[in-house]
């Protein structure tokens, strides 16, 4: 090869090399603060997704351990005491099942509290509720209802000419209910039975505020969510609550974070009703023992069972049998969810299909409606079939929407496909809401009653409805003292004579007779016509329960809390559970004789002036309370509830030369509802 040819090759080729080893570059461009800005932008938002994502899972954090520890259930209601013992403050009860009480006087109202409630480990706070017998809508609206049919009165009744008559003949019926006696009269038609929960669901609205339920009086203290928890946060930071009761703790979460979307949306809750489709017996109401209640209040069993503290199961199965589908979930299924009546839907989830429990074959369930278990064609790594909504919550009740105001929540589920044997993947989108029971009530006769025909004039705060105290009426006996007519605030229609006005605790507000004028203008003696928890006593018959609360409590669930129930059982109920002793326990008939409980007395309180409605409340103090006076301490208890609120008394013994022993009240404050 030619010498020159051969170096020129090779300078060549340095070149090239050295052109690689040191490439012409060219200056960056400068970036515009709109570019800065975009990445500045970029960067928060990849930020923001990663915060959001961890506050729901912080949030799932949360609901899982409430979820995995504890039930469904009311957590606590108001304080209205406190005392040396844990049990003398009050907890799920007190002197009030769920903050249960009575306004019989306003028109279809049922007293409720406030109440701190968890939903599928949603903590929340109602505001007071004092909701209205209604029940859901018949069409896909956000919180429809309608009021609760009354059931009508016999005919038997009707038909009697004079109100002596229609009195007696309504007290057989009556029997006839209180006996379970349908040869006696056929009553069933006529007293019919309520289921009333509480249910809570996902609001995609953050400003919209939906109220619980109707009321007479009570509406949320806030015009949006943010002025809500901005008092709650200040009510809690200040330890001041609310006059008004009007003030709810309702969560706001992140439901989901998609491509730097956040979805937030808002808790609420209500309160409805339903009337169940069959009659329910008595005898499947069974009494709950809650000691707290009952150790709080000095009571025995039967003085408890027939108190407004009184806590019952719904149950027809006998006390020692576990079940899976009982009565509660037959009459929970007939609750529709957020759909409302006439809803239908059917749930597929994790390649199981959702059946029906209570049917041998596979029906599909209606998921529309409440149900906390249901049946799969798909058998669990354990072999089951039967499962329970939730891990491990006994009151788990849940029901499906597709109503757009509700929050939704979305899953991407990758699977193998059953016939292709391919994996896929599919985007689930669900809303869904949660509810417990709360209470049955037991419509009767009384609220359609009205044999004086006394006109009912409507809601109290049309101009209408005024004419019923105009003119200083204060329900006198004259013609014109007496309410002229009633409203949805003096709901008055009961005759008097229906009850045992011997028995009549005159100074209750509930028990208060008061003069009503009728069609024709004459002034008639009548009482309240509302829902009692306990009705006044009735001329052989006695006291009548008509609310029974159900609730289900939320620490129930937790395990030290089993142990304690199993306990209690054992030792209240020695001889039925004698084998469940490590040791065989001593009998009672060979024991020794126990002592009888030492009698409690009893002092009534002068009457309280007009003001504040001339009423009075009753004290009791057991022995022990007694010995202590005498010893010269002091004593600090609670009065009877009336008129709905109760007080704080510390009582002493106050003796000096020439005088006699004599109990001083104070009254330190005052526990009002």
């Amino acid at each position: 090869m030619n010498f020159h040819l051969v170096l020129a090759l090779v300078c060549l080729a340095g070149s090239v090399m050295a052109a690689h080893r040191h490439r012409t570059t060219t200056t960056p461009k400068p970036k515009t603060p709109e570019d800065l800005m975009h990445e500045k932008m970029d960067a928060v938002e990849k930020l923001m997704e990663t915060v959001a994502r961890q506050v729901m899972l912080q949030q799932l954090f949360l609901n899982e351990r409430i979820r995995n520890a504890y039930d469904s259930g009311v957590k606590q209601i108001r304080y209205t005491r406190e005392g040396p013992r844990p049990y003398h403050s009050d907890s799920h009860s007190g002197q009030l099942a769920g903050s249960i009480h009575d306004h019989p006087d306003q028109y279809r109202t049922m007293g409720l509290g406030e109440l701190d409630v968890v939903l599928n480990g949603i903590d929340f706070r109602t505001r007071h509720n004092d909701y209205k017998l209604q029940m859901p809508g018949n069409k896909k609206i956000m919180n429809a209802v309608r009021d609760v049919p009354f059931p009508p009165i016999p005919d038997a009744i009707t038909r009697l000419n004079t109100t002596d008559e229609q009195a007696a003949e309504m007290r057989e019926w009556f029997s006839a209910w209180q006996n379970q006696n349908e040869t006696h009269r056929p009553y069933k038609d006529h007293f019919t039975p309520v289921l009333c929960y509480l249910e809570g669901f996902m609001m995609n609205d953050l400003q919209k505020l939906y109220e619980p339920s109707e009321t007479n009086v009570h509406h949320f203290d806030a015009l949006t969510h943010d002025e809500m928890l901005q008092k709650i946060r200040f009510s809690g930071y200040s330890g001041i609550q609310s006059s008004s009761q009007d003030l709810a703790y309702l969560p706001r979460y992140v439901m989901n974070v998609v491509n730097g979307t956040i979805d937030p949306a808002q808790w609420n809750y209500r309160v409805a009703c339903h009337p169940l489709s069959e009659d329910l017996p008595l005898k499947n109401l069974k009494l709950v023992d809650d000691l707290n209640v009952r150790m709080a209040n000095n009571m025995t069993v039967d003085d408890y069972r027939d108190s407004p503290g009184a806590r019952f199961d719904l149950n027809d199965k006998t006390d020692d049998q576990s079940f899976v589908y009982g009565l509660l979930d037959k009459v929970m299924q007939e609750i529709p969810g957020k759909d409302n009546y006439g809803g239908l839907n059917h749930d597929i989830l994790f390649t199981q299909n959702i059946f029906e429990i209570k049917f041998a074959n596979y029906t599909p369930l209606n998921t529309a409606y409440y149900t906390r278990w249901y049946k799969s064609d798909d058998s669990g790594a354990m072999g089951l079939r039967i499962i329970h909504r939730g891990f491990a919550d006994s009151y788990c009740f849940i029901a499906q929407t597709t109503l757009p105001e509700a929050a939704s929540m979305t899953l991407t589920y990758c699977h193998k496909n059953r016939t292709t044997h391919k994996m896929g993947c599919e985007h689930v989108t669900r809303q869904y809401s949660y509810a417990i029971p709360l209470e049955i009530v037991y419509l009767t006769p009384l609220h359609n009653w009205n044999p004086y025909s006394i006109q009912y004039k409507g809601d109290y705060s049309t101009d209408y409805a005024k004419s019923v105290t105009a003119n200083n009426r204060q329900g006198g006996m004259t013609q014109a003292t007496a309410f002229d007519g009633s409203n949805s605030m003096h709901w008055y229609h009961t005759p008097e004579q229906f009850f045992d006005t011997a028995a009549l605790d005159k100074d209750n507000q509930a028990h208060r007779v008061v003069g009503v004028l009728d069609s024709k203008g004459t002034p008639r003696k009548v009482m309240a016509s509302g829902m009692r928890t306990i009705l006044p006593e009735i001329p052989g018959i006695g006291s009548v329960r008509t609310r029974y609360p159900i609730l289900p409590v939320h620490g129930e669930g937790l395990s030290v809390w089993k142990e304690l129930d199993a306990l209690k059982d054992i030792t209240m109920k020695i001889q039925a559970n004698a084998a469940a002793f490590e040791k065989n326990p001593v009998h009672v008939d060979e024991a020794s004789v126990i002592d009888k409980p030492q009698p409690s007395v009893h002092f009534l309180v002068g009457p309280s002036d007009q003001a504040h409605g001339n009423h009075t409340h009753s004290i009791t103090l057991t022995f022990a309370q007694m010995e202590s006076l005498g010893a010269g301490q002091t004593v600090s208890v609670t009065t009877s509830f009336n008129s709905g609120h109760s007080h704080q008394v510390e009582i002493y013994v106050k003796t000096g030369p020439g005088q006699h022993s004599d109990e001083e009240l104070r009254w330190p404050h005052w526990s009002l509802f």
